[in-house]
């Protein structure tokens, strides 16, 4: 049986301060060669320019934290699907809890920004999860179904590659911990429902994102929905970082089913 890929995203969020410790960590941060094209890296917008042009073979790809749903105009301090695709970043995060959170981001307004990112060939990589009163109430699926409901006007007939992150907000920087095989549930249903629900055409992979460490990585890429992981404040320590990454290499090699992949 062919192995199924495991992609790993190390989302800086708003770290580090300097172009020189950007540039310092990303050219730290070693890609084996089985897994070039799987490892990704979002920094701040910043920073991407300068990055790119510091890329080595093994280097990690590049990734946007997010973008506008706005084409042009009077967007003060906006960065469009355009202006990323001329850039030549070809995937983004979409939709993040903190996003969604801090900033106001309605499902509406995600839809709009994955709209905008497949006019332009950018890969989304759109982020789903519940927060600690959705699970405490028991909500979990209704609010996951509820959130990829309102994608499927913009994803019907889509014929690109798409990714979802599962990112169950009330383990994200709290201390607590969802399971791997809970992660591996709420991962299933997100490929549930595409496979079952909708017919869509587009390939597409489920990674987990919720406080993902070295020490955990290896049971979670170990499920078998779960297509990689989205990694937060572990990806700027480079021993983690790394630890998470051999973990993907060595899930790549454990004879997984294949999954639908994506990303590359």
């Amino acid at each position: 049986m062919k192995n199924k890929s495991h992609f790993v995203i190390g989302n800086w969020k708003l770290n580090p301060n300097s172009t020189q410790e950007a540039s310092s960590l990303y050219q730290a941060i070693q890609v084996p060669e089985k897994l070039k094209g799987q490892i990704f890296i979002c920094p701040p917008a910043i920073y991407l320019s300068d990055l790119q042009h510091n890329q080595k073979s093994n280097s990690p790809q590049l990734c946007a934290q997010n973008l506008s749903q706005y084409n042009a105009g009077a967007y003060t301090g906006e960065i469009s699907a355009a202006m990323l695709a001329n850039a030549k970043i070809t995937h983004t995060l979409i939709g993040h809890s903190e996003r969604r959170s801090l900033f106001a981001e309605s499902n509406d307004i995600v839809s709009e920004k994955v709209k905008a990112a497949l006019e332009q060939k950018i890969t989304p990589i759109i982020c789903v999860g519940e927060t600690e009163a959705e699970r405490t109430a028991h909500q979990t699926d209704e609010v996951i179904q509820s959130q990829l409901t309102a994608l499927k006007a913009v994803l019907a007939g889509c014929t690109e590659n798409i990714c979802f992150a599962y990112e169950p907000v009330w383990a994200i920087g709290t201390g607590k911990t969802c399971s791997a095989e809970e992660a591996n549930r709420v991962c299933a249903l997100i490929e549930r429902f595409w496979t079952e629900k909708i017919e869509a055409s587009f390939g597409f992979s489920v990674l987990y994102g919720g406080s993902v460490k070295a020490n955990n990585a290896p049971e979670l890429l170990a499920q078998q929905s779960i297509g990689g992981v989205l990694v937060g404040g572990a990806s700027l320590i480079i021993s983690e970082f790394q630890g998470i990454i051999a973990a993907a290499a060595n899930a790549q090699d454990a004879n997984a089913p294949l999954g639908q992949q994506v990303l590359r």
